[in-house]
């Protein structure tokens, strides 16, 4: 008498998914994939707490290193507006009056938070005779929320006479027609539920980690790059049929033929 066939796990496939689908698994079976599901999200969540932990420790220690680098560039008259101005996103979208703003930026400093995830700050320092507003320092903090939208909070200059914003178009969401990069400091608080502020990003990730690339390169940004080198696609020319006189070879051949 033949032995009963041994009890297999029955997968039902999901017609035209692949093969992905999802199947009918036997309950050890599902109970043994729940309990390496559950060890994998530990050592994840391990590696996360590992890794932030690591961020705070050198956010700490590039402190006095940032401090040491502002030191040597306030020795360079109106770099940070230079850098800013040079780099290719903000390259004509500052009015002249930004620029001339910015002329009086002495420091530029992004700060992270304590604990790294909840958000950062930045902060724009300027001359005493700037004539355009009376702060000295001018805030934007970047505070994330539990439910995925970002608070944000900035000071709001105080404008000397003469140099108010002129609004256009209030209704529609318009800023200010003679301060573009400054219109960003217009609004003192608001929450958006996009984590990402295209600005604070710019500045964080790129003036901040780098400003000397930017403050250098004064010549224009071409599609050939900063250094000269021609953007690729991969992709290789078409053949223009065409010699170096403008002649069709296959036409030349063509007529010899015929001749």
């Amino acid at each position: 008498m033949a032995e009963p066939a041994t009890k297999k796990a029955k997968v039902e496939v999901v017609e035209g998914d692949g093969g992905g689908g999802e199947g009918d698994i036997s309950d050890p079976a599902a109970a043994a994939l729940a309990a390496v599901k559950q060890e994998l999200d530990k050592l994840n969540e391990e590696a996360s707490d590992k890794v932030l932990e690591i961020e705070q420790a050198y956010s700490r220690l590039r402190r006095p290193v940032y401090k040491k680098r502002a030191e040597l560039l306030s020795k360079i008259p109106g770099f940070w507006g230079a850098a800013i101005a040079r780099h290719p996103e903000f390259r004509g979208m500052l009015t002249p009056e930004d620029e001339d703003i910015l002329s009086y930026c002495t420091q530029v400093e992004v700060e992270d938070y304590e604990d790294i995830k909840s958000g950062y700050k930045i902060m724009f320092s300027f001359r005493e005779d700037n004539p355009y507003f009376s702060e000295g320092k001018l805030t934007k903090s970047f505070t994330y929320q539990q439910g995925g939208s970002l608070f944000i909070k900035c000071t709001r200059p105080t404008w000397s006479e003469g140099c108010e914003p002129i609004m256009d178009n209030v209704e529609e969401g318009g800023g200010a027609s003679q301060y573009h990069f400054f219109s960003w400091f217009m609004d003192e608080e608001h929450e958006v539920m996009d984590t990402n502020d295209d600005i604070a990003e710019l500045i964080k990730e790129e003036i901040w980690t780098d400003p000397m690339r930017y403050w250098a390169h004064e010549g224009p940004y071409t599609e050939e790059g900063e250094e000269g080198e021609e953007f690729s696609d991969g992709e290789g020319e078409e053949p223009s049929g065409e010699d170096e006189d403008g002649d069709d070879p296959e036409g030349d051949e063509e007529g010899e033929d015929g001749a």
